[in-house]
C-alpha cells in the first residue's frame, strides 16, 4: 500500500519529497548534535511514516554500518533524488555532512511548498466549478417543482 503512494503521479512525488526531507533534516540535526552517523541513520529511519521509505532508510543505515559510502548507499536505495545524494556526498567529502543534509532538507522543503501551492491552485477552481454545478442542480430542481405545481393549479 505504501509503495502505491509513491507511484501516484503528483502525490507520489510529493510524498517521496516529504519523507526525504524528514530523513535529511533528522540526520543533519542528529549529526550536528554529535550523534554518530550510523546511530543517527538508525534513529531517523524510525521517524518516517511510509514503510517503503523506512526500508530504504534501513538499507542506508546497514550499508553505512558495513563501511560503504553514504551517498552510494543513498543512490542505491532509490528513494532519494539525485540532488540530495550529491549534497550528501559533497557534505561528506568536506567533513560537513550535517550542513550538506541540512541544505538538501531546505531545498526539499522549498520544493514541497511550491508543489503544495500548485496543487491548491488547481483544486480551488475545480471546487468552485463543482459547487456551482451543485447549486445549479438545486435551482433546476426547485424551478421544476414550482413549474409542476403551477401546471397542476392551472388544470
Amino acid at each position: 500500500r505504501d509503495g502505491a503512494v509513491f507511484a501516484l503521479p503528483l502525490f507520489g512525488t510529493l510524498a517521496r519529497r516529504i519523507e526525504c526531507e524528514r530523513w535529511a533534516r533528522g540526520v543533519a540535526t542528529l549529526t550536528a548534535g554529535g550523534i554518530e552517523l550510523s546511530e543517527a541513520l538508525s534513529i531517523t529511519g524510525g521517524a518516517l511514516s511510509n514503510s517503503r521509505a523506512v526500508t530504504a532508510a534501513d538499507h542506508v543505515a546497514s550499508g553505512v554500518r558495513e563501511g560503504r559510502a553514504l551517498a552510494t548507499v543513498m543512490a542505491e536505495s532509490g528513494l532519494f533524488p539525485g540532488l540530495v545524494v550529491r549534497l550528501a556526498k559533497a557534505g561528506d567529502e568536506a567533513a560537513r555532512l550535517s550542513d550538506g543534509l541540512s541544505s538538501a532538507a531546505d531545498l526539499l522543503g522549498e520544493e514541497i511548498d511550491r508543489t503544495l501551492r500548485r496543487v491548491i491552485a488547481l483544486i480551488e477552481p475545480a471546487t468552485i466549478i463543482v459547487l456551482g454545478g451543485l447549486v445549479a442542480l438545486i435551482v433546476v430542481g426547485l424551478l421544476s417543482t414550482v413549474t409542476a405545481l403551477n401546471d397542476l393549479m392551472v388544470r
